[in-house]
């Protein structure tokens, strides 16, 4: 499902159209923005045989925005994720892309495509690749070939090694207006007859609600639309961190053992806490309508008066600061979360 981003995917028809398509592309932008669902619809028509016939193709297909058929043997396959010739490479569990996966992504690549005329690699969170897979990775893209094309997907381009951001052409996702979210999900919703799941029923706040909380990305719209345990956990992290911001020293750094050590999403769960300060920042502006927690307004007016504008803003940093060091350094978790709930 691709909501927003027309420009982007303007673009991409019009060079499949041409014959004119890059040998490699960079996605870059915020997370859940929705660089993967048009990556992978390029992909798909990439491989599609009609894809280069758009002008003789159903006018109804066409309408409903996809650039395939959706019925030949080749998005068949690409749709049941069966496809040789569409290869994926994602970090393994512990967030890394390992040298090992790029290879094996590029043994596929020297060899000729199964069921067309392209194949197409898409290396998700890109700069995950450790050092000895990007300059693997690099060798690839030194020699380029036209029927072989590569998409890196990035929400942090300048960590991706720059020699490979000189061969790639970028593309950058921009934020999502809410008012298309919103839209677009009822439109799909009423046309997939999702009633029944609970996303017909919601009221037009709730939906208003949603559409602030994924601050302009339209897969965490999704999410929250189609789960309701992440709008759950997400007020029940909330509540953790208003005990936490209240209680002593020693609890706060038992939290933050449990928290390294329990396997947590420790990524998400500061998200959340970040989400708190720039509400918190909001409330002192006056701009309630950015407010995405808008449940805890008693709290925020409480805290309001211990975290002034500029704390709120510095504690900002410092948990965006932790983040990076958590998950993408060999930083020790327990050791930086103690320094930032103690900063709290």
């Amino acid at each position: 499902m691709l909501i927003g981003h027309q420009n982007i995917v303007d673009y991409l028809k019009k060079s499949v159209e041409k014959n004119a398509v890059s040998h490699a592309y960079l996605f870059s932008g915020p997370k859940s923005v929705g660089k993967s669902a048009v990556a992978l619809e390029f992909a798909k028509t990439l491989l599609c045989p009609a894809s280069r016939d758009l002008a003789k193709r159903d006018k109804k297909i066409v309408e409903n925005c996809h650039w395939f058929c959706g019925e030949c043997e080749s998005c068949q396959a690409a749709s049941n994720n069966s496809h040789p010739d569409m290869l994926i490479v994602k970090p393994d569990e512990g967030g890394v892309i390992a040298v090992s996966k790029i290879r094996d992504l590029r043994a596929k690549l020297n060899l000729s495509p199964y069921l067309g005329v392209y194949q197409a690699a898409i290396i998700e969170e890109a700069e995950k690749m450790n050092k000895e897979a990007a300059n693997t990775l690099l060798k690839t893209l030194e020699e380029p070939r036209g029927d072989k094309i590569i998409i890196l997907i990035s929400s942090e381009p300048k960590s991706v090694l720059p020699t490979i951001l000189s061969r790639v052409y970028n593309l950058k996702f921009n934020l999502v207006p809410a008012d298309l979210i919103e839209k677009e999900i009822e439109n799909a919703a009423a046309k997939s007859n999702l009633a029944a799941s609970g996303i017909g029923r919601l009221s037009a706040e709730k939906k208003k609600e949603i559409a602030r909380l994924c601050d302009g990305r339209p897969g965490l719209a999704l999410a929250y639309f189609f789960d309701e345990e992440k709008s759950r956990n997400r007020q029940k992290r909330l509540e953790e961190f208003l005990k936490l911001i209240s209680a002593d020293n020693n609890e706060r750094l038992r939290y933050a053992e449990i928290l390294a050590k329990g396997g947590e999403n420790i990524e998400e769960i500061l998200g959340y806490w970040t989400d708190f300060f720039r509400d918190l920042m909001f409330f002192h502006l006056n701009f309630p309508e950015k407010i995405k927690s808008a449940v805890f307004q008693k709290e925020l007016a409480v805290l309001s008066q211990k975290y002034p504008v500029e704390k709120a803003a510095r504690l900002m940093r410092l948990i965006s600061d932790v983040d990076f060091m958590v998950c993408r350094t060999n930083t020790s978790p327990q050791l930086a979360l103690e320094v930032l709930v103690l900063a709290l």
